[in-house]
């Protein structure tokens, strides 16, 4: 049996046994950057996935209770669509510390361009990633929607926005300026602390070394599957984590160059766009239903609960603790190196 081990920060402790089979194994299990040789039994959570059912009494106790929804023994059965392609999920002891996940795909439910190729990249996006996220939240960390970075000194920054608006392309130029890697998309946050959340770490590092910018174009997404399928050191440097010190919240713009439209301190009105920001990232990367919020939403309806509105509630007070950070909105246009400069000057 394969079993492949992810250590993320001594926190949550993620096994993932016997993965399907990839063209590019590292782009298709997206945690390299926290493998490990051995399971580490000092983390506080750990969670096990399994592709493949649950043994059968555990199958037996699990009755539906909504559509493509069950449950049973402490255990959550949900079925999963996508395009043409169907799966189903179970997963066992959510408000433990061990959670255990299994997930039957069948190769017949899979012909589906270019998932095909790389089948447990969509069961990490709609299963081990939403996972993670609660278990995360029950610690007191949040997964923010931000690229974020950090200085030699351990100071941190925050690049907040919607995607497409140019996060990443600031930091890889950031980068290129000697800062260190904490995030391109997704960052652990807990108060001011962040911890580093690289995922698929080789694919971002294709884009930093060969684009000038994060548009994903045919050629440059066949060169980037190269490029990870290769397996080749990351070529900038990661801290591991950071105290964020300066906020920076992009918004698109269609004039020519960059401005910046706020210089001054986070106040409740950038809290809440950058909730607003994280919750339509959710919406606009896939339907609700099929993510993160969906097994969520089906506990608060089956069960009576209020874990949707609350974890909101908790993500909501852990943004609240940025208040009089310094902070910068910038409306990005397609020019933008002027509200670069001021970015990169900033003293932290």
């Amino acid at each position: 049996m394969k079993k492949l081990y992810f250590n993320i920060h001594d926190k949550i402790q993620l096994t993932w046994k016997n993965p399907l089979w990839s063209i590019v194994p590292d782009f298709a299990v997206k945690y390299g950057y926290f493998q490990q040789a051995e399971f580490n039994e000092n983390c506080i959570t750990s969670i096990e996935i399994n592709s493949g059912k649950p043994p059968e009494k555990i199958l037996k106790t699990i009755k539906c209770s909504a559509e493509r929804f069950g449950y049973g023994d402490d255990i959550i059965q949900s079925e999963h669509i996508h395009g043409r392609m169907r799966w189903t999920v179970w997963i066992k002891g959510l408000n433990s510390a061990n959670v255990t996940v299994w997930y039957d795909f069948p190769f017949f439910r899979r012909f589906q361009w270019p998932w095909i190729m790389f089948p447990d990249h969509l069961i990490g996006l709609h299963i081990v990633e939403p996972v993670l996220e609660y278990k995360f939240s029950q610690l007191g960390i949040h997964i923010l929607h931000s690229a974020a970075l950090a200085n030699h000194n351990g100071d941190g920054i925050l690049i907040s926005g919607r995607g497409g608006v140019g996060k990443t392309t600031y930091m890889m130029k950031l980068l290129r300026q000697g800062w260190k890697y904490l995030s391109d998309d997704l960052v652990l946050c807990s108060g001011h602390k962040l911890y580093a959340y690289p995922l698929c770490a080789s694919f971002f590092d294709y884009f930093y070394r060969f684009e000038q910018d994060e548009t994903i174009k045919s050629s440059s997404m066949i060169g980037a599957l190269k490029h990870v399928r290769k397996r080749q050191p990351i070529s900038f440097s990661v801290a591991d984590s950071a105290e964020v010190k300066v906020i920076n919240l992009l918004i698109a713009s269609n004039s020519d160059q960059s401005k910046i439209i706020y210089d001054g301190k986070v106040g409740e009105d950038v809290v809440d766009r950058m909730l607003a920001v994280d919750k339509l990232e959710r919406l606009n990367f896939t339907d609700i239903e099929e993510l993160y919020g969906r097994f969520m939403i089906q506990l608060d309806q089956v069960f009576g609960s209020n874990v949707w509105e609350s974890y909101w509630d908790s993500h909501k007070q852990n943004l609240a603790t940025f208040k009089n950070l310094p902070c910068r909105i910038i409306e990005v246009g397609k020019q933008m190196d002027a509200g670069l400069l001021r970015l990169a000057a900033c003293p932290l």
